[in-house]
């Protein structure tokens, strides 16, 4: 008889997705925004020419990145709270209004249609 190991491709959250959580876990957010973080500092990093500082936006690519570093020192109990998450999103949400503001390659009408 011949056994087969499975390979596990995605294994972030997969014990909590099989005890029946709903609730995403630590590691789900935090890849989550890891993405969402790389794609705000690319918006900022080739930006159109802008009057603010490039240092002044270097360090808030920096700092965002900051964010989600610290995320992993953070206790589990903390990412089951939904004022936590509200948190977060509203962050997040800041940051890429931001980012899409600096970059200034989108137009006027896309963000009517980002806050609705």
């Amino acid at each position: 008889m011949v056994r087969i190991d499975t390979i596990e491709l995605f294994p972030f959250g997969q014990d909590d997705f099989q005890r029946g959580r709903i609730t995403p876990t630590k590691s789900t957010v935090i890849l989550i925004r890891w993405t969402v973080v790389i794609i705000c500092a690319y918006l900022i990093i080739y930006r159109a020419k802008s009057t603010i500082s490039s240092d002044l936006l270097n360090l808030l690519v920096a700092l965002y990145m900051g964010t989600n570093v610290a995320l992993y020192s953070i206790k589990d109990e903390m990412f089951c709270r939904p004022a936590f998450h509200s948190s977060l999103l509203v962050l997040d949400t800041f940051v890429i209004t931001i980012s899409l503001i600096v970059n200034g390659k989108v137009e006027s009408d896309f963000f009517s249609r980002f806050s609705s």
